[in-house]
């Protein structure tokens, strides 16, 4: 038997085999005999464990493969389980802290493969090669499944013409489809490891060098233009350390694709390689300003866990940086590099571990926003109810704290607790309300009465959108968003409203009719014709509509009438 068919004979069997163990799993768990933490932990044990063994397999023996799969599988259970202790019902697990475990899962493999091939976990080459492999192979495979459905639905199609249906027998068969999915996984694993998985990787590597001169020509110009454009201005909310951060990774894998993984493999022009030095010495800035930006908004707004995982992500992207910065100033600086980036690897996923399984993240964001209250830093207003019934027994704590200053004669905090809305109170209802009266401009401006009417029966939700959408901030224009008051229903008596918004680049129209139940909203065709108009377009346009009421006029086509609306064809030849 030649090799390549016996490994494609085991992935694919240890892949079905895998996908009918997760359905399998899957009726367990939802008969319900076991408890919803036993049940979490066994479903991530069994789904690390098994995911883990069709990713070592091939790179490693099959024993070498399971015993390690069990291994990563009984951590990452063990992760999820400390991660959901936190709350009572374990659905409310933070997404930020599965996201870490699931990316702890993928960086571990590589590791597993190094040592199991003996040569340990600080051996670059091997890493650096694996690394890229794994995401090669995982990307294929997922897409040699998508393929082998797609191939399913055609054969579909075509056998239903002579009355076979195979989508309803697989169907019918209810482990068939899981185990049809694991095995085309597994074969497009197989697959991958047989052709060597060396083009993809290279392709890629290749392809990043050359964006390495244009991303620092960005990285350059940024720096030399910021001190006059503002820091007040760029730092003023955490999406400038978001964009930060992500520049930061992507300096670093720029310099990491262009150092290769051992020495004669960095890339040998000298433009690349002066500019891959140089953007390992510039790394340490927007590591620094990443972090000062969120600094800035911890300041304005306290301790989140989900700020508290951008700071985990900040302090990797500075000792990443910080490596970078003393590799760049060495002679031989490629090898400093490699080692540097295990080093931040090893160190980077103990930090991880720790803040999924040690650091009291809801902890610290629960006592964070109590103590702003206390201290005056936030307003009742701006309290955030639902982020604290979502931080676990935390939150619950805090939200009992509060309920206490609550009691002793916090009236507007009372009101807040007693209205039980997790968005916003009463009297920060009635405060939009009162300023979207003041905001929104109204054509014709004698129909101020039927705006504030209309404004008066919208939902809560319909006022928080707006005035988040409508508001506009210190650099931009007064008007971002208007009303048109007019008789627009033809089959209706009196007066309907109509919203435009201005988006960027974008003019959104809603429509709303009084109802005896309240506002009724109707759809808007003008809304799909306008669709995307060049800015300046937009703002004439909007100041138009803004200018003066309205002239109705009728259709210039008939209509088809539908249950529940219309049909109806544009008149082209006007267009």
């Amino acid at each position: 038997m030649q090799p390549n068919t016996r490994l494609l004979q085991i992935m694919g069997a240890i892949g079905a085999l895998s996908g009918f163990a997760l359905w399998a799993l899957w009726k367990i768990l939802d008969a319900g005999v076991l408890s919803d933490r036993i049940a979490l932990s066994i479903a991530a044990f069994v789904a690390a464990g098994l995911g883990a063994h069709l990713a070592l397999s091939g790179p490693l023996a099959q024993k070498q493969a399971g015993s390690r799969a069990l291994l990563l599988g009984a951590l990452t259970s063990l992760l999820v389980t400390l991660a959901a202790l936190r709350y009572d019902d374990i659905s409310q697990t933070q997404p930020i802290a599965v996201g870490f475990i699931v990316v702890l899962w993928h960086l571990a493999l590589p590791f597993l493969i190094s040592q199991g091939l003996g040569r340990g976990f600080r051996h670059y080459p091997t890493l650096y090669a694996e690394a890229w492999n794994l995401f090669e192979r995982l990307i294929a495979a997922w897409i040699f499944v998508g393929l082998t459905w797609a191939v399913i639905y055609l054969s579909d199609l075509v056998l239903s013409l002579v009355g076979l249906q195979l989508l309803t027998l697989i169907t019918e068969i209810e482990p068939l489809g899981p185990t049809i999915t694991g095995a085309a996984f597994g074969l497009g694993l197989a697959v991958m490891l047989d052709i060597g998985g060396a083009v993809v990787p290279a392709l890629l590597q290749r392809l990043l060098r050359l964006l390495l001169p244009i991303l620092l020509i960005v990285v350059v110009l940024f720096i030399a233009i910021l001190p006059f454009r503002g820091f007040d201005a760029v730092f003023g909310n955490l999406s400038a350390g978001v964009i930060f951060l992500v520049l930061t990774a992507m300096m670093a894998t720029m310099v990491t694709a262009a150092t290769g993984p051992d020495n004669g493999h960095e890339t040998k022009a000298r433009m690349l390689s002066l500019s891959a030095r140089a953007m390992a010495g510039l790394m340490i800035l927007p590591a620094l300003l990443a972090i000062w930006a969120l600094w800035l908004r911890v300041g304005q707004y306290g301790w989140t866990p989900e700020r508290l995982a951008a700071a985990l992500l900040m302090a990797i992207g500075l000792i990443s940086a910080a490596f970078y910065l003393g590799a760049a100033a060495r002679s031989v600086w490629h090898q400093a590099i490699r080692r540097g980036n295990v080093s931040v690897a090893l160190l980077g996923a103990g930090l991880a571990v720790f803040w999924v399984g040690v650091l009291p993240t809801e902890q610290i964001a629960s006592r964070s926003t109590v103590a702003r209250y206390e201290a005056g830093l936030t307003t009742v207003d701006a309290l955030d109810i639902y982020a604290l019934k979502a931080w676990g027994r935390p939150g619950a704590a805090a939200l009992a704290r509060l309920q206490e200053k609550a009691d002793a004669g916090d009236t507007a905090l009372a009101a807040l607790l007693a209205d039980g809305s997790v968005t916003a109170s009463a009297a920060k209802i009635a405060k939009l309300r009162a300023e979207l009266k003041g905001l929104l401009p109204v054509q014709p401006v004698t129909a101020t009465a039927t705006r504030d009417a209309w404004i008066d029966l919208a939902t809560d939700y319909d006022l928080q959108d707006w005035s988040r959408i409508c508001t506009p901030d210190a650099s931009a224009e007064p008007a971002l968003c208007g009303v048109i008051v007019g008789d627009f229903l033809t089959d209706s008596t009196g007066e309907e409203v109509l919203l435009v918004q201005k988006q960027g680049t974008n003019l959104f129209v809603s429509g709303f009719a009084f109802g005896e139940a309240g506002l009724k909203p109707y759809s808007v065709s003008a809304g799909g014709s306008i669709g995307y108009v060049p800015e300046a377009q937009t703002d004439a346009l909007f100041a138009s509509l803004m200018a003066g009421p309205p002239t109705l006029m009728p259709a210039p086509m008939n209509i088809i009438p539908l249950a529940g609306g219309i049909m109806f064809l544009p008149n082209s030849s006007a267009q």
